[in-house]
Parts: structure tokens; sequence; C-alpha cells
């Protein structure tokens, strides 16, 4: 199973949710699973954000390797699950490669409508925790879900 994680620039919060999964993955012995990330409007090659970087160093999970990446049409077709951190997120990628296997994290783990986990971009570094937190919670439910069945 291979799961792709988008959100905008591919330096906040899909890397979070990259290096959550595999964490998960690895404590958890599931092989069948591969994880990356990537973004709809990413400048490839940069780094993750200090805050990002900072607040995952938090949780003994180390992304200061992460390079961005832009979202291309072969990721889509590599990749099993196309998970989103926003419904617009979704909505770019259906328009723009007209796919509609995607979802967003949230939506896809909780049966929720409008779960989008906003962009701390800007913000302090609180915020990137309630972020980081946000996406811990999703993943964790994601791969139990996905592990089960």
């Amino acid at each position: 199973m291979n799961i792709l994680f988008v959100c905008t620039g591919n330096t906040c919060r899909s890397p979070m949710a990259e290096y959550f999964a595999r964490k998960y993955i690895e404590d958890n012995n599931l092989e069948d699973f591969k994880v990356a990330s990537a973004g709809i409007n990413a400048a490839t090659g940069e780094n993750a954000s200090e805050e990002a970087i900072e607040v995952m160093k938090e949780k003994g999970i180390d992304i200061t390797g992460h390079k961005s990446k832009m979202l291309m049409k072969e990721d889509l077709e590599e990749n099993d699950k196309i998970l989103t951190m926003t419904n617009s997120h979704k909505e770019v990628i259906q328009d723009m490669y007209d796919y509609d296997n995607v979802y967003t994290l949230k939506h896809f783990v909780n049966t929720c409508e409008d779960c989008d986990i906003l962009d701390p971009y800007g913000f302090g570094v609180d915020k990137y925790r309630e972020t980081r937190d946000e996406i811990e919670d999703a993943v964790k439910k994601l791969l139990n879900k996905m592990s089960d069945g």
C-alpha cells in the first residue's frame, strides 16, 4: 500500500504526516506500507520549515533530511491512496489531473465533511504543535484503519 500525503508547499503538514507514518510503520512492523509526500505548489528541494523541524524533534522524529517535492501526475499513478490536508488541495488534484481517488486525511479517517488541517505556516511554534498533534492523531487512525483491513 503506497500512501501519498499532499499539502501546499510540502514543507510543513505533509512532511509531518509522512514522517509520523514512517515511524508508526517502523514501530508496528507494517512492511506492506510505503509513504511519501508532495505539494501542489511546492518548490522542489526546499527543507522542511524550521518550526516543523522543531516540533517534530519534540516527538523524537528528525525531519531535517526532508526535501520538498512538487506533486506530479506520476505520483497519482504510483500511489494507492492520495490524502490531502484540506478540501481545497483535494479539489485542485481533482481539477488539475482529472483524478478522483483522493481524500482529505481527516475525512478518510473520521468520516467528516469539512475536516481541513489548517496551514501553520507564518504562525508561531504553538500553532505548529497544534497542527502536529492533529496530524499525528489522524495518521495513527489512518494506519490502524488500513492495517486492520
